[in-house]
């Protein structure tokens, strides 16, 4: 089938040469699929996080079977993605977690990783003379929703300033750009029931131990014993954690069961979403070598497991594009009884 496919952003189609959706196309390809631009007049178009204007302009005219949705984003997010009135448009739908899957009724998908082919167990020497502190690398970011973690890393970075480096943009840039920013999510709280204003917590607040934007995640990471992630959400599993693990920190992590991905939760010190649960973590982290170097043997067992390789870019992209090729062959099986 002649196959087209949308851009994350809604500007049209995807750039695909030169990035892991090469392969994926390259799947397709083999498996008989053509590729062809949205303006073509596609049999098929796959749609990385729903676009109501993408669907009006292109979608529409199709029925629904021959429609699919990637979804790439949490509800707290793209609250699009997760709407009944617009997943009733889509034939077959994926989700970066189990329990999006199975309550929208879509397939399961490993979130695609970048994985290093460059990472080194150190020696137990090497590995203490890194800064005996926590690394925090993530955006600072609005959002209203009760699931959403955004507030909870300004409650932790406030807490634990001289617990923590602070890495990444939006951090201390005022109360008016705060404002600025937080207002965009301020619709949310009249279309949304868990939706609160208790979320902007921190608005306006500074912080002493910020180092702001960066170019080399791993590059900084690689010279702290510790990292601390609060993912996005609570249901899936973004590159955050991928990125502590191969860069040979030993992470407090604030995000979704683990054994739910098949990844051992004992390569992470896990804590509730809250302050106290977040502090004690840390502070267990810092005192307690036995439990840290037990921890880093076991990324480095995982990391060298088949199941770590499962997350990478080309392996998951491989099982989105098989998955789509056995649906669009079963539609085509459909087609040719119901012509018969």
């Amino acid at each position: 089938m002649r196959i087209a496919i949308t851009s994350p952003d809604a500007s049209g189609d995807l750039q695909i040469d030169g990035t892991p959706w090469e392969g994926f196309w390259n799947i397709l390809q083999s498996l008989g699929h053509e590729r062809v631009l949205l303006k073509e007049s596609p049999d098929v178009i796959v749609f990385n996080n729903y676009s109501n204007s993408l669907w009006k302009k292109y979608g529409k005219t199709l029925e629904s079977s021959f429609l699919i949705l990637i979804s790439w984003e949490p509800p707290e997010n793209k609250s699009d993605n997760y709407k009944y009135s617009v997943l009733n448009k889509f034939g077959k739908k994926f989700y970066p977690a189990p329990i999006w899957a199975e309550e929208y009724l879509g397939e399961f998908f490993n979130w695609p990783q970048k994985l290093s082919n460059s990472f080194k167990y150190e020696s137990d020497k090497d590995w203490e003379k890194r800064q005996d502190i926590f690394c925090f690398i993530q955006k600072n970011r609005w959002n209203l929703s009760n699931n959403s973690r955004y507030g909870l890393r300004r409650k932790v970075l406030s807490v634990e300033n001289s617990m923590i480096h602070i890495f990444g943009e939006g951090w201390n840039q005022g109360l008016i750009w705060d404002s600025f920013q937080a207002m965009k999510a301020i619709p949310k709280l009249f279309s949304e029931s868990d939706s609160t204003l208790g979320n902007l917590v921190g608005l306006g607040e500074k912080f002493s131990n910020v180092f702001g934007p960066i170019e080399d995640k791993m590059k900084v990471m690689r010279s702290y014993k510790y990292s601390l992630i609060i993912e996005n959400s609570s249901d899936y599993i973004s590159e955050k954690l991928f990125d502590a693990l191969l860069s040979g920190t030993v992470p407090v992590y604030v995000g979704s069961d683990l054994s739910k991905f098949d990844i051992p939760s004992e390569i992470v010190l896990s804590a509730q979403p809250n302050t106290i649960s977040i502090h004690d973590s840390m502070r267990m982290m810092m005192q307690d070598k036995a439990l840290v170097f037990k921890m880093r043997k076991g990324i480095n067992q995982f990391i060298c497991s088949q199941s770590f390789k499962q997350f990478e870019n080309k392996e998951v992209f491989k099982k989105i594009a098989i998955s789509i090729s056995r649906y669009l062959n079963s539609l085509a099986v459909a087609l040719e009884i119901r012509s018969s």
